[in-house]
């Protein structure tokens, strides 16, 4: 009984001296030699890090001397619970506090001091971009990112303890949430958060980046359909508590905004020649498509038949491409089918360029651009469609987007019309319509249409076609050198001055054509010169007058018709006429 007692005596003594010799498990408050601690922190155990110095000193110039800036004696001091307050203020991220033994020259490091920080920032994941103290379109999914962040050098010291950092998100009522929804389809952790990195991703607790499937998942719907995050500001921060930190990172804020998309056109109708506006109004800071709608595939982008073009130029408008991605390739439902952009523009000027747009608004939801008209603008109605931008898959795999039935789109009209070309004949400085050749005829009018107005006429023994108004040639459609050109003036007007005494051409009844594009009689009316040939009829604005070169006459009359001779006296004779 004895011996029993004695052998497990021994064991019990073997296994009290095994637990003595483990090592100690290091934790949370554990400061190690040349570590780095938090301003603020408290309750650490500092002893591995001081070492049996009598004495943590600071320099300025981080080169140790006999003569420290700082001195902190460690007498008296309880090194395991050890609080890094006000004597090391101002010395946060400048250096070591170094080991002194009040003697010799310090030589080695205790640790170094740093200021609590973390700077947090909300990225929204559907546009790849920073939209801290922004906006989001409710239904994208965000991830929450800390950078230029120092708590993690807490958690090194242990990274398999509790964290007590926290994100803190409220809602615009000013509830808190403790997790968030994900598309996961599960509720994520916004508590006790590892932080080990910086950057640090909430979505994967890593510097590695946002993973969409972890994130907030800002259009969840609860079993009634109603949404879990409603619409407004909703304001985010980190909390760190640990080791009696009481460390809160500056607020930050996202608005989740409903899609109440509109489009703006003024003016409306537009004079064809002149500017035209959109104004786009939806989510801030928001990238959306705006286009010219044609679903008939009328349009070709030729003269006559082509629609409004977006004015080159303009701040956050994107052309072609938007964040590598093809424009043209957004698919929408087109009368019944479903197309792209690209379907349904013309591919002529400049290859559809200026049809189409990614169009970013402001911090107010808005954006404006401008759009020009010309004489080669189809007069007529329009539809201008507009919808949020969704890259992906193109962007992830190189294919277009798929349809998206739920997208929220508008569509508004714009009615563009022709402009009007006038003029009137006057001879003399008086209105006429008639005049012998040799006098100068001075022709007037306005031009509503164009910039330039393109003279011509037709008459006796001329071209069906008409000749330039010097008759020196035929003219022939989309050739302007074959017209008369003649500028219009800024206030819509327009001038030419006829010379018509040396004209090669007959007497007789002639008509003036003018338009506000370079084409010819048979184009303007409409009627073939030659009926074994069809024409493009003209879509110009123009106007025809007639006019007549009188024959020239001489009428004479004598006064008086009898003449009586008497002697002496010589009888007054009247020769008149005109």
């Amino acid at each position: 009984m004895k011996l029993q007692q004695y052998i497990l005596a021994c064991f019990m003594l073997v296994i009290a001296c095994s637990v003595c010799a483990m090592p100690a498990t290091a934790d949370l408050t554990d400061v190690p030699y040349q570590g780095i601690v938090l301003y603020g922190e408290k309750g650490l155990d500092v002893t591995a890090a001081v070492g049996g110095a009598q004495y943590l000193v600071f320099f300025n110039d981080g080169n140790p001397d006999l003569t420290p800036d700082r001195l902190i004696p460690l007498g008296g001091l309880d090194l395991t619970n050890f609080e890094i307050g006000s004597d090391f203020s101002g010395t946060e991220g400048k250096g070591f506090w170094w080991r002194y033994d009040g003697v010799s020259v310090p030589t080695q490091q205790a640790f170094q001091v740093l200021a609590p920080r973390a700077n947090v920032r909300v990225l929204d994941l559907f546009y790849d971009t920073d939209i801290t103290n922004g906006a989001a379109r409710h239904g994208n999914n965000l991830d929450l990112k800390f950078e230029d962040c120092t708590l993690q050098y807490i958690l090194l010291r242990d990274t398999g303890e509790t964290f007590h950092c926290n994100l803190k998100v409220y809602n615009p009522s000013m509830v808190e949430y403790s997790e968030l929804w994900t598309p996961d389809d599960y509720k994520r952790s916004l508590l006790e958060l590892p932080v080990e990195t910086s950057p640090y991703y909430w979505s994967t607790d890593s510097s590695s980046g946002s993973y969409e499937d972890d994130s907030w998942d800002t259009g969840r719907k609860d079993s009634l359909n109603y949404n879990v995050y409603s619409y407004g500001q909703y304001t985010v921060m980190l909390s760190c508590t640990e080791n009696g930190l009481n460390f809160t990172s500056a607020p930050v804020t996202v608005t989740l905004y409903e899609d109440k998309l509109n489009l703006n056109i003024q003016p409306n109708p537009v004079i064809r020649g002149n500017k035209t506006y959109t104004t786009i109004q939806g989510v801030p800071n928001t990238p959306y498509v705006i286009w010219v709608k044609d679903c008939s595939g009328s349009l070709t982008g030729a003269p006559c038949l082509q629609p409004p073009m977006i004015v080159d130029g303009q701040d956050f408008v994107y052309f072609e491409e938007f964040q590598d991605c093809p424009i043209a390739m957004t698919k929408f439902e087109c009368d019944g089918c479903i197309k792209t952009i690209w379907d349904t523009i013309p591919h002529a000027p400049h290859d559809g360029k200026y049809y189409y747009a990614v169009v970013v608004t402001d911090e107010n939801g808005e954006r404006t651009i401008e759009w020009s008209t010309t004489v080669d603008t189809k007069p007529g109605t329009f539809i201008f469609r507009v919808q949020p931008w969704e890259p992906w898959f193109c962007c992830s795999t190189g294919e277009p987007a798929p349809f998206n039935p739920y997208l929220p789109y508008v569509e508004k009209p714009l009615t563009v019309n022709k402009g009007v070309v006038t003029f009137q004949t006057y001879v003399y400085g008086q209105p006429n319509t008639t005049a012998y050749l040799g006098e100068t005829v001075r022709i007037s009018g306005t031009n509503t249409d164009s910039r330039t107005t393109y003279l011509f006429i037709k008459g006796p023994c001329q071209s069906c076609n008409g000749t330039d108004m010097m008759a020196e040639g035929e003219v022939v459609t989309g050739i302007a050198d074959t017209f008369t050109v003649v500028p219009v003036k800024p206030d819509g007007t327009w001038e030419y001055i006829w010379y018509t005494k040396y004209l090669p051409i007959d007497l007789g009844e002639y008509t003036i054509y003018a338009a506000s594009k370079p084409d010819d009689a048979q184009s303007l009316e409409g009627i073939p010169c030659d009926e074994c040939f069809n024409i493009k009829a003209s879509c110009a604005a123009w106007t025809k007058h007639p006019f007549i070169f009188l024959e020239p006459t001489i009428i004479a009359d004598i006064t008086p018709k009898v003449v009586r001779i008497e002697c002496c006296e010589e009888p007054p004779i009247v020769v008149s006429g005109r």
